[in-house]
C-alpha cells in the first residue's frame, strides 16, 4: 500500500508539473520500464534491517563490503526510506537497495553543489571529471537507427518521417546488441557520476581538517543522499560487480 502510494505521488508531482509548465509531458511506464520503487518510510512497506531487504514477507538479503568506509556510514545513519532500484548491466539485470538517509543540507545546481553545516560552508564543481564519449554514442545512435528502419521499411514516409500514429516494432538480434552497447555506455557514465558524487558525499579522508573543501568532512552525512548499500535479488544474492 505504501509503495502504491509513493508511486502515486511521483504520478501526481510529474502530471503536476506538466499542468504549470514545469516540465514535459509524462511517460507512460510501459512492460519493464519501471526500475525503481520505494517507500514513504523505513518503518513499514520497503524496510531495511541490519543487513537484508524486507518487504511481504520477502528477505532480500544484500552483498554488502564491510570495508567501505561509505557504506558503513550509510549503515549507522538513521534511514528515512528505502529504495529499491533494477539496473541493466552488460545485458543482465542487477538489483540494488538504495539508502537514503538524514544529513546536512546540500543545494545542487546544474554545475556546483554548495554545502552548509552548521560550522562552515563550501562550494565545489559537480562531476567535473566525466567526460561522455561523443563520437563512439553518436555512431552507435546513428547504426541503431539504420538498423530500426531497415527492419522496419514499412514505418517511414518517402520523405524518411516517421509514419504517424501506432506501430508495431520488428528488432532483430544486432539491433537488440546496439541497443545493449549503447545502453551500456550511458551506464558507465552514469556509474561514474554517481561514484563521484559518493566521493563528495563520503566521510573525510585521514589527516583532513575539520570543515576544509578537500576533506568534504562537512558532507559526511548529506539529507537524503543515496547510499548504494548492496546488491539483492527475490530468489537469493547475486554477485556485485565492481567494475562501473
Amino acid at each position: 500500500m505504501h509503495v502504491a502510494q509513493k508511486l502515486a505521488s511521483r504520478v501526481f508531482a510529474a502530471v503536476d508539473a506538466w499542468v504549470l509548465g514545469r516540465r514535459g509531458r509524462p511517460r507512460f511506464k510501459g512492460y519493464r520500464q519501471l526500475d525503481t520503487v520505494e517507500g514513504k518510510s523505513n518503518g513499514i512497506g520497503i524496510r531495511w534491517r541490519e543487513d537484508h531487504v524486507e518487504w511481504f514477507g520477502l528477505t532480500l538479503p544484500a552483498v554488502i563490503d564491510p570495508h567501505d568506509p561509505v557504506i558503513a556510514d550509510a549503515r549507522s545513519s538513521r534511514v528515512t526510506y528505502v529504495r529499491l532500484v533494477r539496473r541493466k548491466m552488460k545485458s543482465r539485470d542487477r538489483f540494488f537497495v538504495q539508502l537514503v538517509c538524514e544529513g546536512v543540507p546540500l543545494d545542487l545546481g546544474p554545475s556546483t553543489v554548495a554545502v552548509v553545516g552548521e560550522e562552515a560552508a563550501f562550494l565545489e564543481l559537480f562531476c567535473e571529471e566525466v567526460v561522455r564519449q561523443h563520437r563512439t554514442i553518436r555512431r552507435l545512435q546513428r547504426k541503431l537507427e539504420r538498423q530500426r528502419r531497415a527492419n522496419n521499411p514499412d514505418h517511414s514516409l518517402p520523405d524518411g518521417r516517421l509514419k504517424p500514429g501506432p506501430t508495431r516494432w520488428v528488432k532483430s538480434n544486432r539491433q537488440r546488441q546496439t541497443q545493449d552497447q549503447l545502453a551500456e555506455l550511458w551506464r558507465r557514465e552514469a556509474a561514474h557520476r554517481k561514484r563521484l558524487q559518493g566521493q563528495l558525499v563520503g566521510p573525510p579522508r585521514p589527516g583532513a581538517r575539520p570543515g576544509h573543501q578537500d576533506g568534504k568532512a562537512l558532507v559526511s552525512r548529506v539529507p537524503t543522499a543515496i547510499r548504494q548499500v548492496g546488491e539483492c535479488a527475490g530468489a537469493g544474492v547475486i554477485r556485485r560487480d565492481p567494475s562501473p
